[in-house]
């Protein structure tokens, strides 16, 4: 790598996380959109998750927790490949970002975000 693309990459890099900066922010105010809608939907199915399991006996935290890595980890893994795809795409075109939205957070583009 040269010292100017090394530069270049590393003016892109965001310094508290080490992750390329967007120079586009709307992808990355899509990702963080995405990430917002996918945690909500995570809270509010452990929250009636937990309440059922806690109607038929005594749930232990250690199984709460398990339950809760457990949704964790599906969260994560669901958002990982429209995260990289976004933040990986250099084009202008801004279709990416909107396709994106529609799939992975319907209510953003009805808030006019």
């Amino acid at each position: 790598m040269t010292q100017s693309t090394e530069n270049s990459v590393q003016s892109r890099r965001n310094h508290a996380s080490g992750r390329p900066v967007d120079p586009d922010p709307s992808r990355e105010r899509a990702i963080e959109h995405i990430h917002a809608h996918a945690e909500r939907i995570k809270q509010r199915e452990l929250e009636t998750a937990f309440t059922k399991l806690g109607n038929q006996g005594n749930l232990t935290e250690s199984q709460r927790e398990i339950i809760a890595d457990m949704a964790d980890t599906l969260v994560t893994e669901l958002v990982a490949p429209p995260t990289q795809s976004l933040r990986n795409a250099r084009s202008e075109d801004r279709s990416d970002v909107q396709t994106a939205l529609k799939l992975f957070d319907p209510d953003s583009l009805s808030n006019g975000e």
